[in-house]
């Protein structure tokens, strides 16, 4: 009688453990079945899930989803800056990728692996008038594939339109966007260089050009950025790549409303835009002035004699090295009429040194030139252009005005005669200021002909100090 009920137990438990592995073998199977229903399936969709969340910026938040289809696993953050043009800007290029993605979920080489989508971006920097954002974009495809993408923009927050490099540089943006050029495939060789790597300059002049690097970031108040994401200007190796760039060189191109909302702008002027009276003879006559740097050297000879022949001054911005080992140049020089200007001691970016650099570097080059021509210079040229408003007020405590250009023959990089006559012809303006490196043979070669066309067309070559005078120190002038 006591083992009947334990028997019955017994049986009572079979029963129980076989529907409870029965059960489990059933969901287990409406589980998978429904996993694969869900996930693979084409078109199936997990979410989306969708949430705001802010950042550092006032006013701009986020929008992500989450989403499972057709074999991709896409997650993606989009900004919400509450102007619809911007927030539809950075969506459709995000989803133009994700359009673009396609994995097939019954693809037998995949072994049941999944693409994934990854967007995201970042806010370099905004204020009420700009935003500046980065949308970046890793596309993993089946067996270890990857792809990265990135785009960049500045907007405008009032209208919601894209600000250009071109309407960054306004009115001078020809030269500027050129000079912004270059200056980007220098820093890219120099981080190649910095990396081991060859530096590839036929390959960074195809994919560095006006057209794409149309826009541009604001990293802050002196620094504009471009990004180029990861494996487009360099191996997959390196990174994302970035580059930025001081707007200190490019001051003389930013001399614009649009500009001065987004940046700190230096001012550069022309002297007749200064208050001052300009009483020289420029004022009434069409001249026009070539001014030459980093000299004296091998060619300063032999463009002094041009100059001689054809009877036209220019000026000189020279270095204190080559004052020395030239001093019989120099004064030549100044016998011959031409200014003679100061272009530093070691040619450093002035923006980058300290006042007692800066100081040293203007002094001990004013003092050599004196001692060989009894003449003090009254013109400094900032070596590479690099100047802002702080540097520009350590040249009027030395009793200096800074002298820039307005036709840029961009010569150290195109090394040709007839390119750089070119440009000076086609810039050609009563009161213009003509940049260009007496260092150079093809700019010394291209002089006579420049001279000539000019000459015929009722131009004076002239030196600064018979077009500018005496103009007020401190200031930085580009022109007449």
């Amino acid at each position: 009688m006591k083992h009947a009920p334990r028997r019955h137990h017994r049986y009572h438990f079979h029963l129980r453990l076989i529907t409870a592995v029965f059960l489990l073998v059933v969901a287990g199977t409406i589980a998978a079945l429904s996993i694969y229903y869900v996930n693979d399936r084409p078109g199936a969709r997990i979410g989306p899930t969708t949430y705001r969340r802010g950042t550092s910026y006032d006013g701009i938040s986020s929008r992500s989803s989450d989403v499972f289809d057709r074999g991709v696993h896409y997650v993606i953050e989009y900004p919400v800056t509450g102007v619809s043009t911007i927030d539809s800007t950075v969506a459709s290029y995000i989803d133009q990728l994700r359009g673009s993605m396609a994995v097939p979920a019954d693809d037998p080489y995949l072994g049941g692996d999944t693409g994934e989508f990854n967007a995201s971006y970042l806010v370099r920097s905004a204020n009420r008038d700009y935003i500046s954002i980065v949308a970046q974009v890793n596309i993993t495809y089946p067996m270890d594939v990857g792809v990265h993408d990135a785009a960049y923009w500045t907007f405008d927050r009032h209208t919601g339109q894209v600000i250009s490099l071109e309407q960054l540089f306004g009115d001078r943006a020809a030269d500027g966007v050129a000079r912004a050029v270059l200056y980007i495939r220098q820093a890219l060789g120099e981080q190649a260089a910095k990396r081991h790597e060859r530096v590839d300059d036929a390959y960074l002049e195809r994919v560095v050009t006006a057209d794409t690097i149309r826009d541009f970031l604001v990293r802050d108040r002196s620094t504009i950025e471009f990004d180029f994401g990861q494996g487009t200007v360099a191996p997959e190796s390196a990174g994302p790549v970035t580059v930025a760039l001081s707007i200190d060189r490019l001051q003389l191109f930013l001399q614009n409303d649009q500009a001065r909302r987004l940046l700190e702008v230096a001012n550069v002027t022309t002297a007749r835009s200064t208050g001052s009276e300009v009483t020289t003879e420029c004022s009434r006559i069409k001249c026009i002035a070539l001014t030459f740097d980093d000299g004296p050297g091998a060619e300063t000879g032999r463009l002094l004699d041009i100059l001689k022949a054809k009877r036209a001054h220019a000026s000189f911005f020279v270095i204190g090295g080559g004052v020395r080992r030239n001093a019989a140049l120099v004064k030549r020089e100044v016998t011959e009429g031409h200014t003679v200007g100061n272009h530093t001691m070691t040619h450093p970016s002035l923006t980058l040194v300290t006042d007692s650099v800066l100081r040293s570097e203007i002094a001990t080059t004013n003092s050599l030139i004196s001692q060989i021509t009894g003449v003090r210079p009254h013109f400094v040229r900032p070596p590479n252009g690099a100047v802002n408003a702080h540097v520009a007020s350590l040249f009027g405590e030395e009793g200096m005005a800074g002298v820039l250009w307005s036709i840029d023959t961009r010569d150290w990089a195109d090394h040709s005669s007839d390119i750089i006559y070119n440009r000076v012809i086609a810039g050609a303006r009563p009161g213009a200021i003509v940049v260009l490196h007496d260092i150079h043979p093809t700019s010394v070669n291209a002089v006579p002909r420049i001279i000539d066309k000019l000459q015929a067309q009722g131009y004076r070559f002239v030196s600064l100090d018979e077009m500018l005078g005496n103009v007020p120190a401190g200031k930085i002038y580009s022109s007449l």
